[in-house]
């Protein structure tokens, strides 16, 4: 898309330029400024142009701004809204990427003439797949770094009784960079009180009860979203589309007028089991191997989201704890020095090419005043390298939301010598 312009309340001209994200509600640009985009109000795909929705939207956008966001939040919010558009401006950081990027289309990734690398030879062209797109979009390790983060900025908002509705692969981005993990949110329209009216998902991402019509958007559905969201780009497998969605046993009662209708929207809608559900396997699926990517604490958060706090909503892991899971799991990761995939250090050999396990760092921290004896607080663990190592502050003083992602300390491996920087 290109040359089409819209302007701002203060009579800034904007060129739209690509795509970044769409859903039900608008559609976010990008210009020609890179760290500026614009999100569009649409109905049924077309940007809204009656005047009264005009001022109702913009009214709300004004509202927004004035929501007690923690301050520094990684949110774009809007920061002017449009003359003649439902729509606003909003500042974004420039070469991000949406989470989608990390596999959600990944069946449409073209292998081309890309030489299949040998621990993969021998696996149907479809898993190969799926694992070659993994390892090129940063593994494991930066999925769980990525998520922890974004579990991390759901939680501030959680903490300030804000909500922030629609969470999806769409509306939240990481930097370009493999070698960083910095997320943003997009799309911050729907943020509100806990309490509010808002009935808003995305497809695949919506709580039971708000698509079942059963309750409003809470931080609990945020949380249950951002597990969908979670275990879909950990496994590359939506936690709820199993056999059951071919079994000629499914109920085809008429659902014409439910949100419901079908086997994938019942999937989507928390009506059929998750499918690992230790305790009904009418719904199991195939896909990769779990233990790839889910250590024994994360396997356990999913199933206490999708089984038990699929139908009681207080039963679901909070967004804090979201984070500093993922972050313990991240921070238990390590890089095979031959293929290049990430896996928990627990492992002897690589799971992908069988190789050894490279010489480690494992550092772990304790309560102040505990016994080394002790079950440690955090343990922290990397494979030595040429490159510098960055110990988090959450090692030496327990996990923070606040200050997750945050350098205490700088290791740096010289001919078998550890100095700190």
């Amino acid at each position: 898309m290109s040359q089409i312009q819209v302007i701002d309340e203060y009579s800034n001209i904007h060129i739209l330029t690509d795509k970044l994200g769409e859903g039900g509600q608008g559609v976010v640009y990008r210009t020609r400024d890179s760290n500026i985009a614009v999100k569009l109000v649409t109905n049924e795909g077309e940007p809204v142009k009656d005047d009264t929705e005009i001022v109702k939207n913009n009214k709300r956008f004004e509202q927004i701004r004035l929501l007690p966001i923690p301050a520094g939040l990684q949110i774009a919010m809007p920061s002017t809204p449009l003359k003649g558009n439902a729509g606003y401006v909003m500042r974004l950081l420039s070469e991000m990427i949406p989470f989608s990027s990390f596999g959600f289309t990944y069946q449409h990734y073209d292998i081309g003439n890309e030489i299949t690398p040998f621990w993969l030879v021998q696996l149907s062209e479809k898993r190969a797949r799926q694992i070659l797109y993994y390892w090129k979009t940063g593994g494991l390790r930066r999925r769980l770094l990525a998520l922890s983060q974004a579990a991390s900025i759901l939680a501030r908002l959680h903490s300030r009784g804000l909500v922030y509705v629609d969470i999806s692969p769409n509306n939240i981005f990481v930097s370009d960079s493999l070698d960083t993990t910095l997320v943003w949110f997009i799309d911050a329209d729907n943020l509100r009180y806990e309490g509010g009216s808002a009935h808003i998902y995305t497809p695949g991402f919506g709580a039971p009860e708000v698509v079942q019509g059963m309750d409003v958007c809470s931080s609990f559905s945020d949380c249950y979203a951002f597990a969908c969201l979670a275990f879909w780009m950990l496994t590359m497998q939506h936690p709820f589309e199993g056999k059951a969605l071919t079994d000629d046993e499914i109920d085809e009662e008429d659902w014409d007028d439910d949100p419901t209708n079908g086997p994938q929207q019942k999937a989507w809608a928390g009506l059929l089991p998750f499918i690992d559900d230790p305790d009904d396997d009418s719904n199991r699926a195939g896909g990769l191997p779990r233990k790839l990517f889910l250590n024994t604490s994360l396997a356990a958060f999913f199933e206490k989201t999708f089984c038990t706090g699929r139908r009681i909503p207080e039963k679901r892991p909070s967004a804090l704890l979201w984070a500093r899971e993922l972050a313990a799991a991240a921070d238990q990761c390590i890089v095979c020095n031959t293929c290049g995939m990430s896996y928990y250090y627990t492992e002897d050999i690589c799971p992908y090419c069988d190789t050894v396990k490279p010489r480690l760092l494992v550092a772990k921290g304790y309560r102040p005043g505990a016994a080394t004896a002790e079950k440690p607080r955090w343990i922290f663990v990397r494979e030595l390298t040429d490159k510098p190592i960055a110990l988090p502050q959450r090692l030496f003083y327990g996990f923070s939301a606040e200050t997750n992602g945050a350098t205490e300390l700088e290791l740096n491996c010289l001919e078998n010598i550890l100095d700190l920087f």
